[in-house]
């Protein structure tokens, strides 16, 4: 099964590079990942034309988290008018595939040290943070041995090997060492992240492929083989 996956479109920001990925998107994704930062600055009304414009190349299963460009006043609508997509908020949802199921946790993620911003206008943010962990984890202990393959979607990236390039000094304003945990000690199979537009594309949590899919960065939509998950060692890519 194709899985295509993609982040920090900011549209309309980086349309033009946006509308020349998915000419060269390849057919036969049978599910689309968008992994937050859709839009530009809370501009909710141009999460539809993005859909639209994916519609018309690629399938049309959308699964969906939110990232910190998707402001959560603006939540509710952008949920509303994309009914097509399945928006996970700290949720899961489980796609039956053949014989398989197939697990997809969403989060916006978690940081290791919330940005001056957050400190300034989001209450309580740290603890925030400390709950969304908890509350993956709990997901993610539940659906060990239910489910046939587990693939994590965050915004924030879970990791900070996928960081590399970026100014290490605001690797805890990027993303968690902490839920890297998690995922380490977890059944999850695979992650999928976005919000590092410096990074590096393609990295490992011990044996399990992280791939950062941010629009900036690849220039690219990337597409994922879920027949043929990268093994360490053994690195394929699309």
């Amino acid at each position: 099964m194709l899985i295509a996956a993609v982040s920090d479109i900011h549209y309309p920001r980086f349309k033009e590079i946006f509308e020349k990925a998915l000419r060269n998107l390849k057919s036969g994704v049978e599910i689309f990942i968008l992994a937050g930062d859709i839009i530009n600055r809370g501009k909710w009304e141009y999460y539809k034309e993005v859909i639209k414009k994916i519609r018309k190349k690629a399938c049309s299963r959308f699964i969906a988290c939110f990232g910190n460009e998707e402001y959560d006043e603006n939540k509710s609508k952008i949920i509303e008018n994309n009914p097509e997509v399945k928006f996970l908020d700290d949720e899961y949802t489980i796609e039956k595939v053949g014989e398989r199921k197939i697990c997809f946790i969403g989060t916006r993620g978690s940081l290791d040290k919330p940005t001056p911003w957050q400190f300034r206008n989001i209450p309580n943010i740290t603890e925030v943070y400390k709950d969304r962990i908890d509350k993956i984890y709990r997901i993610v202990k539940n659906l060990e041995r239910k489910v046939d393959i587990i693939i994590f979607v965050s915004h924030y990236a879970p990791c900070y090997s996928t960081l590399e390039g970026e100014d290490k000094r605001i690797y805890p304003n990027l993303g968690s060492k902490r839920m890297e945990k998690i995922i380490k000690d977890s059944g999850v199979s695979m992650v999928i992240h976005g919000h590092s537009h410096h990074g590096k594309s393609f990295a490992w949590i011990d044996d399990k492929p992280v791939f950062n899919v941010a629009l900036p960065l690849n220039k690219k939509i990337t597409l994922i083989d879920i027949d043929n998950i990268p093994k360490k060692g053994l690195e394929k890519f699309w």
